[in-house]
Formats: structure tokens, C-alpha cells, sequence
């Protein structure tokens, strides 16, 4: 039964065995929304992070069951298949479980967020249902980047779209477009080895990545007169600047 509560599929499958996985979520993408609502939007920073926690389950509970279908019918036609239910049998009765629960969790946060009548908020995950349903039935790897790239996009946004205004938005999303879905498109490629990256796993890489686009970021910053654009590269360059500073004074300790 612990696949049950929202959540716990996406962590049980995804975050447990792999640990980075849990620190790129959190520090990619769930740092990075409670600061764009507190910092950018002026919400209190209990507000902000009561705000992204109900936004977040809302959308887990519906991204959860994308995740099931992927793992249970999608992963047969991959080339290069990440099993992850070798050892759980999937009832009818559980299966009904685990998506009514989802469901009702989706629809009970919608109305606790007065979102449940909201045209953007239905439009949202109508959008992300349909494009994780195109992710799963695609036969054609090749149309899978687009789909992930869309999947990216609405997973980055969806704890934070209903709260933030236009003007946030412009803001945040040529930096979103450069720092985040850009890395997360190259990285997919390269695991899927649609590209053949083999330094792309280094932390000299990474910081290189965050260097080059910083000139870009500092320019859109520039152009839009908003400190955003150049504050988010700057957050995501500063951790890989550490990371690579502290990876080569292990590396001379052990050397030494």
C-alpha cells in the first residue's frame, strides 16, 4: 500500500534509489518557486510556501498517474526502458485506488484553492493531461524531446502559475527557458543518446553551462530593466561554482 497518498509514487519510483534526483527537484525546481512567490510576488513566506505545497499535490496527483501509464505501458516500446515496478503487482482494485485517490485529491485542493472554476486552472491541466497521454503513446522517440520539453515547462510552472501575475511571468521566463529547460532538454537527449555528451555528467560542465548563459541573462536583464533574468542564472551558477570548488579539493585530497 505504499503507493497510496500522492507523492509517494513519484518518490517511492523516482527520488528513493537515487538521491540526486530529490536535490534537483528541490533545489532546481521547489527553492526556486517558493523564492519567485515570496521574493518576486510579495506573498508572506508562510503564504508562499502553504501556496506552492497545495499547488504541488495538486499537480503531483494528476503528474502521478502519467507516471503510472509511463511505467506500466509506455516503458514496453523504449529502447532503452527504466524498469521500476519489478516487484509490485498492480490489482485492478489498487489501480482504481491509487487513481480515484489522486483525483479526489486534485479536486479537493482545486476548491480549497478556489481554483476549481478557474478557466487557466482547467485549461493547465487539460494541456498537461493531454501532453503526457501524447508522451506515453508516442512511438516515435524522436517526437519525445518536444513532448518532455512541454512536460518541463508545465511541471516547472504548475505550483506557481495561478498566483503570480503577468508581469512576473515575462520575468521569469527567458531564465526559465535558458537555465532550466534548456539543461533539462540536454540532459534528456543525452540520456536517451539522442547527443553523445560523455563530459556531461561533470561539474565542469555544469558550471560552464551557467557561465556561458549568464551573458545571456545578464542582457535580458539588461533589456527588461529586471534584476530576474540574471538572479535565477546566478542561483543556479553559484551552486555549481561550490560544487566544482569543492569536487577538486576532495579529488587533491584523495590525490595527496
Amino acid at each position: 500500500m505504499g503507493y497510496i497518498l500522492p507523492f509517494t509514487y513519484t518518490f517511492l519510483t523516482r527520488m528513493k534509489e537515487n538521491k540526486s534526483t530529490i536535490f534537483f527537484h528541490c533545489y532546481y525546481e521547489w527553492i526556486v518557486s517558493v523564492g519567485i512567490l515570496y521574493l518576486v510576488e510579495g506573498y508572506s513566506l508562510s503564504d508562499s510556501i502553504c501556496y506552492f505545497l497545495l499547488a504541488y499535490v495538486s499537480f503531483i496527483s494528476v503528474y502521478e498517474i502519467g507516471y503510472l501509464v509511463n511505467d506500466l505501458y509506455s516503458i514496453r516500446y523504449e529502447k532503452n526502458p527504466r524498469p521500476r515496478l519489478k516487484q509490485v503487482k498492480w490489482s485492478g482494485a489498487y489501480l482504481y485506488i491509487f487513481v480515484a485517490i489522486r483525483i479526489l485529491s486534485f479536486f479537493l485542493i482545486s476548491s480549497l484553492l478556489d481554483l476549481l472554476t478557474t478557466k487557466i486552472w482547467i485549461y493547465f491541466y487539460f494541456i498537461l493531461c493531454v501532453v503526457f497521454m501524447m508522451h506515453n503513446l508516442l512511438r516515435n522517440e524522436e517526437l519525445k524531446p518536444i513532448t518532455f520539453s512541454c512536460l518541463a515547462f508545465l511541471r516547472f510552472f504548475a505550483p506557481i502559475f495561478p498566483f503570480i501575475s503577468l508581469d512576473t511571468f515575462n520575468s521569469i521566463f527567458p531564465p526559465f527557458f535558458i537555465c532550466y529547460l534548456l539543461y533539462r532538454l540536454i540532459n534528456y537527449l543525452d540520456s536517451k543518446d539522442f547527443l553523445m555528451m560523455p563530459n556531461r555528467r561533470t561539474p565542469k560542465w555544469k558550471l560552464s553551462f551557467y557561465l556561458i548563459t549568464f551573458i545571456l541573462n545578464t542582457f535580458i536583464s539588461l533589456l527588461l530593466w529586471n534584476i530576474v533574468p540574471v538572479a535565477l542564472n546566478a542561483y543556479y551558477l553559484i551552486f555549481w561554482a561550490v560544487y566544482f570548488i569543492t569536487s577538486k579539493i576532495r579529488r587533491g585530497i584523495l590525490a595527496s
